[in-house]
């Protein structure tokens, strides 16, 4: 698939930078080496002594000041071989740990074609010169003084060159800070005025319960407590003239109970 996309945009005359990942190289990052060590060693121990299939040993460095960290970028062919160099754990005696590697969030330009994304082994456009858009390399270019008001060969505008990073044709990376508030607009409700009115007889308990709410007739404790505590007028009346009638004997017959003993 990948030849016959190359050989149809070949044959079309299209501009493309196309790589199969069969064709691209592992990359892997050795750490906690000495930043003074030599990538040439490092690259002559692995091929020579481990057997890998490296084809470059880079020393990185820091963007801005262009100083040389203590991590080596190494490309190796992409064969079954090149899996097991992260399993290394040391190199020419230092105590190592491998890594893949991760590249910068950084927008590459190729200076032959003048497009983006793509380094110069993937490029497969034509030349196109950033001072006069000729069909050469810029080095190669006629004009050597310098353009005082230059014209862009990608946007059209003029007053900046291809590479000037505020062109509009320039791709724009998203920063983490724009991530997350992309992220949180997204999921950010917005306010109803109506969703949430007061109601009576509803809890707040209730409202942060999950569970669909089930509806209960409330009970009748007043006519339940009224019904049992209130007992007819009539058995007090007659409980109230029964004691009367019992005190009334106790008192002519005094000897009552003792007489009713004696006969049991």
């Amino acid at each position: 698939k990948h030849q016959e996309i190359s050989n149809f945009c070949r044959t079309q005359g299209y501009d493309f930078h196309i790589n199969p990942a069969s064709k691209r190289p592992v990359k892997a990052v050795i750490k906690y080496l000495p930043p003074d060590h030599d990538p040439e060693n490092i690259k002559s121990f692995l091929k020579n002594e481990l057997k890998f299939p490296v084809e470059r040993v880079i020393q990185l460095k820091k963007l801005r000041t262009r100083q040389l960290l203590p991590f080596f970028l190494v490309e190796l062919q992409r064969t079954k071989k090149s899996e097991e160099i992260f399993k290394i754990k040391h190199i020419n005696y230092l105590k190592v740990e491998v890594e893949h590697y991760r590249g910068r969030n950084i927008v590459n330009q190729f200076f032959k074609c003048n497009w983006y994304h793509h380094k110069a082994g993937e490029c497969q456009s034509k030349a196109r010169c950033l001072k006069c858009e000729g069909p050469h390399e810029t080095n190669q270019c006629s004009i050597t003084d310098k353009i005082l008001n230059p014209k862009c060969i990608n946007c059209g505008e003029m007053g900046h060159v291809v590479s000037f990073r505020r062109c509009r044709s320039f791709p724009k990376l998203q920063t983490a800070q724009q991530n997350r508030s992309n992220s949180s607009n997204s999921q950010r409700r917005t306010f109803n005025t109506n969703a949430k009115r007061v109601r009576e007889n509803f809890f707040y308990s209730s409202a942060l319960n999950p569970q669909p709410r089930q509806e209960m007739a409330p009970r009748n404790f007043i006519n339940e407590n009224s019904q049992s505590l209130d007992p007819p007028s009539n058995t007090f009346k007659d409980m109230a003239e029964g004691l009367a009638e019992l005190k009334k004997l106790m008192q002519e017959f005094p000897n009552l109970f003792s007489a009713l003993k004696e006969l049991r």
